[in-house]
């Protein structure tokens, strides 16, 4: 569904931006997710692993200081090189 939407030219930012607002988020979420919160969550769900300090602290660092807003945190782990190196790793579906 959202690699059609992507297909389509909807933006990262608003495929982003759909998955904080939808009911799944909320319902394991709750809808008002501090910044620890959400940056233990990207590393949990995303890169499957909990955070390093370094990373975590480098992490709240920038959203604290407005310097990145959670938007974008949201659009930057999958983009990662170190999930992109994961997902070139794994085997394929099916």
């Amino acid at each position: 569904y959202w690699s059609a939407r992507a297909a389509r030219g909807e933006g990262l930012a608003t495929i982003a931006a759909n998955f904080r607002e939808a009911p799944e988020w909320r319902q394991h979420y709750g809808s008002s997710t501090n910044h620890a919160q959400l940056v233990d969550v990207m590393y949990r769900n995303v890169l499957d692993r909990t955070p390093d300090d370094a990373g975590r602290a480098y992490w709240l660092s920038r959203l604290t200081s407005g310097e990145l807003t959670p938007l974008r945190l949201l659009m930057f782990f999958p983009e990662s090189s170190e999930n992109v190196g994961r997902a070139n790793t794994l085997p394929p579906p099916g």
